[in-house]
């Protein structure tokens, strides 16, 4: 998916939209440019192919600001569900041994019990802080790095027994089944 969006914003217009929410507009560029500095941010912290970082956000911008950088980093983002407590967030970062936490300031609340329970997780809001400097500063240009279809992402999910599985989807199968399927089929206009 990295390369795919590498190669994505070398063919949109630059005044096509990326993201868009409500008034908010980041068009494909800008959007190109801070997920690069934030996958080189990533790599910067010792994060390696398949390492993991998880994201506890709503929907918006900096989900898949976050995501995006971390396909082209070669590293694996995992879900959190914001509805989950305090202790079903540790568990699933516990379990998908994740190496770092993004998360909006709303949910300072349910991370703070976080710090220092997990040897080595890093916490990062999502603000003008560490966040705001990694999207805005340094070298925006794609990253020159050989992906492999064996990188992918992490998707977790409650179930019957009560506590959330993860499940890993390399990027090569997401991309046949979501993109590639001959299920999908392509009508003339």
């Amino acid at each position: 998916f990295g390369d795919l969006l590498d190669a994505t914003a070398t063919q949109v217009p630059p005044d096509r939209p990326a993201l868009i929410q409500g008034d908010r507009v980041i068009l494909w560029p800008e959007f190109d440019r801070r997920s690069n500095r934030l996958a080189r941010a990533m790599l910067g912290m010792g994060l390696e192919p398949g390492s993991r970082i998880a994201i506890l956000a709503r929907n918006g911008p900096e989900y898949i600001e976050i995501a995006a950088a971390a396909f082209k980093a070669r590293v694996s983002s995992v879900n959190v569900n914001y509805r989950y407590t305090a202790p079903e967030i540790e568990y699933v970062l516990r379990d998908s041994q994740s190496r770092v936490l993004y998360f909006q300031p709303e949910f300072r609340q349910v991370v703070d019990p976080l710090a220092g329970s997990i040897a080595g997780l890093r916490l990062i809001e999502i603000d003008d802080g560490e966040y705001g400097a990694a999207i805005r500063d340094g070298d925006g240009s794609p990253l020159v790095i050989k992906r492999s279809g064996d990188d992918g992402y992490l998707i977790y999910t409650g179930g019957t027994t009560g506590k959330p599985k993860g499940v890993i989807w390399r990027a090569a199968d997401a991309r046949a089944t979501q993109l590639e399927s001959p299920a999908v089929k392509c009508v003339p206009q």
